[in-house]
């Protein structure tokens, strides 16, 4: 196994368990798992804090690679949104085995099943010998390869068959066919708008950066501003009142199909859930104790108030080091 302990370029660092055992072809692949130091045989397509990636991190690096976590896992999309003692207690728990930090709607974000894209496996087979998921495709928010422009696959149209345990599926298959049915499995056809085409553009852009210490307390300060809100709170009714009002206009100006696009079990008559993500005083409040939100919801309201279309990416990279 040690001879073939490397990760491919844009690799996603769980799903690269499978892609081992796929090429090693002996036992199960929950022994795979063990073999590497892996507790858990139920991979998610994104994870945001997990013992299994710091150990898989730790690994690949001590065999060579570097920054693994940020590179192949998702370290700077997970950590964007963090204050910065919450840095500190994920470098802790990511070296030394401190406490994992909990992340509130992480179990709502979609997506749930593995994805590809079918031009890369076609590539990554002539070059690598071997297909693998990539961890862009796997970002929430995300539904194109980056590369090709192509929307991605996440199962079979014809059979329902999807990658929920990449148990059934190791790696993409290069011919593209169900392991079910023997159909051509198709792409992402589903509602996409030019508002989530921002989101997919800046969701990759976070999970590329480096990891931006700071950025969270600048961002809280922006959104502030765009609220009308006083930078420090002051909770007088003069200020509650507005913030009412922005959250309102929040949770309203995203349409049901969206919000169903990217958080599970909404119905697109009624979107109370996704409203209770917008709502939350992790997106305003630089003093709350609630635990940190998931990246997707600081993006939607990034989008919301066009933080996104006024802040260059050699801005973002200023503010993130400052």
């Amino acid at each position: 196994m040690n001879n073939i302990l490397h990760l491919l370029p844009e690799e996603h660092l769980g799903a690269s368990v499978a892609r081992l055992h796929h090429l090693a072809a002996v036992g199960a692949l929950e022994h795979t798992m063990r073999r590497l130091g892996a507790s858990k045989h139920r991979f998610r397509p994104h994870r945001l804090f997990d013992e299994d990636d710091f150990s898989l991190s730790l690994l690949y690096e001590s065999n060579g690679a570097s920054d693994v976590w940020h590179q192949h896992a998702m370290g700077s999309y997970a950590t964007v949104f963090l204050k910065k003692d919450e840095h500190i207690q994920v470098d802790e728990a990511r070296l030394r085995g401190g406490p994992l930090l909990n992340v509130f709607g992480k179990h709502a974000v979609l997506p749930c099943c593995w994805r590809w894209c079918v031009s890369c496996a076609e590539e990554d087979e002539v070059e690598f010998g071997t297909t693998y998921y990539h961890r862009d495709h796997q970002l929430p928010g995300v539904f194109h390869c980056d590369k090709h422009h192509m929307a991605l696959t996440d199962g079979c149209q014809e059979c329902g068959f999807t990658v929920e345990l990449l148990m059934h599926q190791n790696v993409p298959p290069v011919d593209n066919l169900c392991p079910h049915c023997g159909k051509w499995m198709g792409a992402f056809d589903r509602y996409f708008s030019e508002e989530m085409a921002k989101v997919e553009s800046r969701s990759l852009a976070l999970a590329r950066h480096p990891q931006a210490i700071g950025y969270y307390e600048d961002y809280i300060r922006r959104i502030r501003g765009r609220a009308g809100l006083n930078p420090t709170p002051i909770n007088n009714v003069s200020e509650r009142k507005r913030l009412t009002s922005w959250l309102d206009d929040l949770g309203s100006y995203f349409p049901p199909d969206m919000l169903a696009a990217y958080f599970q079990n909404i119905n697109v008559s009624q979107s109370n859930r996704a409203s209770n993500f917008l709502r939350n005083p992790r997106l305003f409040d630089p003093n709350t104790p609630r635990p940190p939100l998931h990246p997707l919801v600081h993006i939607l309201t990034e989008i919301f108030v066009q933080q996104d279309s006024c802040i260059s990416e050699r801005e973002f990279t200023e503010r993130c080091h400052e």
